[in-house]
């Protein structure tokens, strides 16, 4: 279908099709000459370690630079090769250096200067200009040299290459120079295409600029005095933001025409004429940007500073000793290049002054200055194949062209969604959002949650947030789509709402739109979130595993009822977490359970059911139990659920037969009868069945709530009773589910229970 579409003219193309239903495994099959073109390249962000077998095994992965790899044998590939990630600060790398450089490239690169320099070509790079092993770079390879030779190799050799969209070649040359026709695969779509670009600035880099631009005697320090005031005010927080999520694009702005206003003396004050900050900025950025740009650009000689051996010389050719030493010099001399790099100064004003004149945004939060600019690599790699098929199973036709200003139609293509009748969705709430920051109280409800259902599954996938996750649990944004390691379990729990950065998604839309607009960005985020939640629902692989139940755990406080349009046929229940295991309640829970028990084990044995008594019981005040009871109609209420349950349940004869009741009072009975006997399914909480008890007796009196209570089958009632005497043994509930039996034996066993 794919083939066809593209023979016709299609040359973007997005598919739809549900997780699992083998988008990715079909696509690592495609070869060039399917699509008429010389090469295939599949962009993903996860090249490195591909979760397809097909992608594995038939595209090339193009070498990127590196200072070595650890090797992850915690993880493996479809092909069963341990994972390889980049070190850490202080690690020591498992496998060898191809450039010795890359502490240079990735210094530079962190101080925003791959825009200014052309970095990552290595034909011109000044960074690979300079080096001494520049020439064996591109034609041998060893321990911090290579990577040039190693990457034409795997172009030359494979017609099916894969690399990270970031890394991803514009353009592909054969020997004779003469550009290859390429098509591209993006994997993930809605995360590996990046629109936009985030550039932090701190304290520190706003002092430096200003020193360097003061230094150079840059002839428009006096127009940016005011600016640079106002962002020192910012980013040393002396102005303190109104909301905890900081300062958004509007206040930023607001702040610097208000700054603007008090400092420049002629500024006139009729509103026909714009701000003086807007005209001052404005003209910056047409007429005189790259004066600045000049200005700010560092002095990289410092890059070929050669080490004292003479690399022409006869000796030097014919001593590996020299050679060697060269070598080992030389990685010395990148390493402290590298320190030099991080010490420049940020690049970041011509971007600020782009931003402002509208071709990007601002956040501000914790001292930090966060600017948001377009990055266009992604949509020039689009631009230049000859096709794009998109894959992804939430992105939605109208984002893709909105993160790649594409104004042409997009063929939308999805095969038959799967039933999902195995598949169970469950929402368990109590919990809140669940946010990275949590409190240890929290922390010790969900560490109880979490095992509590490990203890319900032979095999369960945790995905958490990376700061809270323990070992062997995943991670929201990393493990949540596009890998197949929960494809052996029988349920996943997800703990915590999967948002990106709310402050990064509305400055992304507003570089994406222009627009700012509350209602807009909020169905942007929604949109985002929901996203997410579906694709994580769908690492379970249950259209793949028809005859196996699955159970998909949500944990936190979110509105699910867009599920059921992605999901057709799947269970979607909720229950509170405190139904799981009492340890995950609140500690209102708690307390309430604790008055609960005290109460069973007080009426289970005869013993009067006062405040006082049950205050001994619990360990708590009595004033406690008066509050908790409030919560239920107050104790007289609580008391008499607990004394019509139990003389409902032990009688040996129906003692409410509604005799005196009236007509219309008769006809309600069969309702709330049914209604109660519905409070006692496994997902309805002790808490939720006292509150029925409680709505019914309130509204309908204690006579009648005696009969409705007597109506039930014993079955519920024993139930009900199982709700809110909770039993402290397995042997006991069953008891209460196996009602009617003997009175006096069920007695003696909730008492010893």
């Amino acid at each position: 279908m794919i083939q066809e579409a593209i023979k016709k003219g299609y040359s973007e193309i997005l598919d739809n099709s549900h997780p699992g239903l083998g988008k990715s495994y079909s696509a690592g099959e495609f070869k060039p000459s399917d699509f008429n073109v010389d090469k295939l390249i599949y962009q993903d962000i996860n090249h490195r370690n591909a979760s397809t077998a097909t992608v594995e095994d038939n595209f090339a992965d193009i070498p990127t630079r590196n200072n070595g790899y650890k090797i992850d044998y915690t993880r493996a590939t479809p092909s069963g090769q341990p994972y390889r990630v980049r070190t850490k600060p202080g690690e020591q790398p498992d496998t060898p250096s191809n450039c010795h450089r890359t502490y240079v490239f990735d210094a530079l690169r962190n101080k925003n200067y791959n825009h200014a320099f052309e970095l990552e070509e290595s034909g011109i790079s000044p960074i690979c200009n300079s080096c001494v092993l520049s020439d064996q770079c591109k034609y041998s390879s060893g321990n911090g040299y290579g990577f040039r030779m190693q990457k034409r190799n795997a172009i030359k050799s494979s017609d099916c290459l894969r690399t990270h969209p970031d890394t991803s070649p514009l353009e592909l040359y054969d020997d004779d120079d003469s550009a290859y026709k390429v098509g591209r695969i993006w994997e993930e779509a809605g995360i590996a295409i990046s629109s936009t670009k985030k550039t932090e600035v701190s304290i520190n880099d706003l002092y430096q600029t200003i020193s360097r631009l003061t230094v150079d005697n840059y002839p428009k320090n006096t127009l940016l005095k005011p600016l640079f005031g106002i962002l020192e005010q910012l980013l040393n927080q002396q102005i303190k933001p109104t909301s905890r999520y900081g300062f958004d694009d509007s206040e930023i702005k607001k702040l610097i025409r208000d700054n603007y206003e008090s400092a420049i003396n002629n500024l006139s004050n009729n509103n026909d004429i714009e701000p003086f900050a807007d005209k001052a900025l404005y003209d910056l950025a047409t007429y005189e940007l790259e004066e600045l740009e000049q200005a700010l650009i560092p002095d990289l000689t410092f890059l070929q500073e050669k080490d004292g051996i003479d690399a022409t010389s006869q000796e030097f050719k014919q001593s590996k000793l020299l050679r060697w030493a060269s070598k080992e010099v030389e990685k010395q001399s990148a390493r402290d290049a590298g320190l030099q790099a991080l010490a420049l100064p940020l690049y970041w004003l011509p971007e600020f002054i782009l931003a402002w004149v509208g071709n990007g945004a601002f956040r501000c939060e914790h001292g930090k200055l966060s600017i948001y600019t377009r990055d266009l690599r992604h949509k020039e790699l689009s631009e230049n194949a000859e096709f794009n098929l998109y894959l992804d199973a939430t992105l939605s036709p109208e984002l893709l062209k909105l993160k790649l200003g594409y104004n042409q139609p997009i063929l939308v293509m999805e095969q038959t969604p799967p039933n999902y009748n195995n598949l169970n969705i469950v929402q368990i709430t109590g919990l809140g959002k669940l946010g990275k920051q949590r409190s240890d109280g929290l922390t010790n409800r969900v560490d109880a949650l979490k095992s509590a259902l490990q203890g319900k599954h032979s095999n369960l996938g945790i995905l958490e947030w990376k700061s809270n996750a323990k070992d062997n649990e995943y991670y929201h944004f990393a493990d949540g789509r596009g890998v197949n390691r929960f494809s052996n379990c029988d349920a996943i729990a997800s703990f915590g709402i999967p948002y990106a950065n709310v402050g990064e998604l509305a400055a992304e839309y507003q570089v994406l739109t222009g627009l700012s607009d509350d209602d807009s960005i909020q169905e942007f985020i929604t949109a985002m979130t929901d996203a997410e939640i579906v694709q994580e629902i769908g690492r379970l692989r249950s259209n793949r595993r028809t005859d196996e139940k699955l159970t998909f755990y949500f944990c936190a406080d979110y509105d699910l009822s867009f599920l059921g349009n992605h999901f057709p046929n799947a269970t979607l229940t909720k229950v509170d977490a405190f139904a799981i295991t009492p340890k995950a309640g609140n500690q209102n829970q708690k307390t309430k359970l604790a008055i609960l028990e005290a109460a069973k084990e007080l009426a289970t044995r005869g013993n009067k059911l006062t405040q006082n008594a049950i205050a001994n019981k619990a360990s708590i005040t009595q004033g406690t139990v008066s509050k908790i009871a409030t919560q239920f109609g107050g104790w007289s209420s609580l008391k008499k659920i607990f004394q019509t349950l139990l003389d409902s349940l032990y009688s040996e004869r129906n003692i409410f037969d509604g005799e005196g009741l009236t007509d219309e009072e008769k006809d309600y009975i069969p309702g709330l009868t049914e209604y109660l006997s519905t409070r006692t399914a496994p997902e309805i909480t002790v808490l939720e069945a006292v509150g029925a008890l409680v709505e019914v007796l309130e509204v309908m009196g204690e006579k009648i709530f005696r009969v409705i209570v007597s109506n039930l089958d014993a079955v519920s009632r024993g139930k009900l009773l199982g709700k809110i005497l909770p039993c402290d043994c397995v042997e006991a509930q069953m008891i209460l589910e196996a009602i009617p039996i003997a009175t006096n034996v069920l007695q003696a066993r909730i008492g010893r229970a």
